[in-house]
């Protein structure tokens, strides 16, 4: 299942967390926040691994498109998106912003 939802690149560095699967949560609701932030998100489908949530060398999270979902950010414009990542024990939750370019 994880094979399926996430990158190998997702996959690996949720390894070097204490909760792997509280951790995993996380990055899936940010895929979701972000396929709604898009305008036209549903023509993604179900093609999780084409958003990619990476963390920066400090955590941050921040997206990378591949496929279908990059060809849907560049046809709405999308230059980039904000994504914010919360997560407890039993609770994962996640917001992003897409922002056009030039705005």
């Amino acid at each position: 299942f994880l094979k399926k939802m996430f990158t190998n690149k997702e996959l690996e560095y949720a390894k070097t967390k204490k909760d792997y699967y509280t951790h995993m949560a996380g990055k899936f609701a940010a895929k979701e926040a972000v396929k709604k932030a898009m305008p036209n998100g549903a023509e993604i489908g179900l093609n999780w691994p084409s958003i990619e949530i990476l963390n920066s060398s400090d955590g941050k999270p921040y997206v990378v498109l591949h496929n279908v979902a990059k060809l849907v950010a560049e046809k709405e414009n999308i230059g980039n998106f904000f994504v914010s990542i919360s997560h407890i024990k039993s609770v994962a939750t996640a917001n992003a912003m897409a922002v056009k370019n030039g705005k």
